[in-house]
Order: structure tokens, then sequence, then C-alpha cells
């Protein structure tokens, strides 16, 4: 089964007249570093309400499937405005192994 391009998954996302599909979560995992230039770059206009859910069933994924991987998304969630969004970044973060968070 050939990925998700991630241009679609952040159509998804800021598509409000439908749920997002939970079969695009699994492509937050490992993001590269021009799939979180492109997820910062249409962050702000998701719904509040959206980036709540999103962020917490990603977290629900990332405790239930050890093989998925949230940190950069998580990182990248770490100076969101809203604290709701910042704790979620922080809990899916918890077991990370990165040098750079620790310090």
């Amino acid at each position: 089964m050939s990925k998700i391009p991630f241009s679609r998954v952040l159509d998804a996302l800021q598509d409000t007249s439908t749920a997002f599909p939970r079969k695009y979560l699994n492509n937050f995992s490992d993001l590269e570093s021009s799939d979180v230039k492109a997820l910062k770059a249409v962050w702000s206009q998701v719904p509040t309400a959206r980036k709540h859910q999103l962020v917490k069933d990603l977290e629900k994924l990332g405790a239930d499937d050890t093989l998925v991987l949230l940190d950069a998304f998580a990182r990248a969630m770490l100076d969101d405005p809203d604290a709701h969004v910042r704790l979620y970044a922080i809990r899916m973060l918890w077991e990370s192994s990165a040098p750079r968070l620790a310090a």
C-alpha cells in the first residue's frame, strides 16, 4: 500500500465539513522536516476544536502503537499558543529518548 501524500492529510485537516479521517493519523508518525513546515503553515487555520481532537487522537495512537513516532509533530506543537495542544505535545514526548529534549 502506498503512503498518502502529506498534502492530502493537510487538506483533510483543514476540511471542516467532514470529520478528520482516522486512517490519516498514522501519517503524523515520523514526519519529515518539510512535512512539519507544511503543517505549521496551515496549523493556524485549523479550528481549535479540531486541533484538540487531533492531538488527543494522536496521543492515544502513540500510547497504543509503539511503532508510531510522534516526536517531530509533538516538538512542533510545544510552542503552540493553546495550552491544551502543548499539554498533549508534552504527553506525546514523555517517553522520547531524543537528547535535545533532556536538556
